[in-house]
């Protein structure tokens, strides 16, 4: 008897034990803010249209890779269909983006991605159309991942000419 008292005894410590270990341990997820505003830019190389985000965390996020889509309202027979037209973002992936640190004069923990894609002419201003960026993120220390969206509704709010401020300033400037 007091030997299966002892194995049951291990047995809940071991599992109290873990899960106060993935309690703490998932706190440390990465955190990730985006612009709520796409910046036009126009140059010799023709338009982009620039999404930024900055690391927040206080160490460095690995695996980092985002996904863009117009997505258009279509009103089918029985109702209303979703249209995901992925957008080509130039370089969608980043192997690192560098802890958040505001006295890094490079700025490293902020990513710009683009899109050459013309989004402003398929992007309607009646609210049947809307921009989503999907970005997923690791932790370099846990190894945990976390999901991030942004959804731009109204084109008129959300698209400004110009590029994102420097540093930790999600506005256009």
């Amino acid at each position: 008897m007091t030997y299966l008292l002892s194995i049951l005894t291990g047995v809940a410590s071991s599992i109290v034990a873990s899960i106060v270990f993935l309690f703490f341990i998932s706190r440390f997820r990465p955190k990730i803010e985006i612009s709520p505003y796409i910046a036009k830019h126009e140059d010799a190389n023709g338009t982009s249209y620039v999404f930024k985000m900055i690391n927040k965390t206080k160490r460095p996020i690995i695996n980092v890779r985002c996904h863009a889509s117009l997505v258009t309202h279509k009103v089918v027979p029985g109702g209303v269909a979703l249209y995901n037209n992925s957008l080509n973002l130039i370089s969608s992936e980043r192997y690192m983006l560098d802890k958040y640190d505001k006295k890094d004069n490079d700025a490293k923990y902020a990513w710009r991605i683009a899109t050459k894609d013309e989004i402003e002419d398929n992007w309607n201003e009646d609210q049947s159309s809307y921009i989503v960026l999907k970005v997923i993120a690791t932790d370099s220390f846990t190894g945990f991942s976390k999901y991030f969206s942004q959804t731009f509704y109204i084109k008129r709010d959300s698209l400004k000419f110009g590029s994102h401020c420097y540093g930790d300033n999600l506005a256009v400037c």
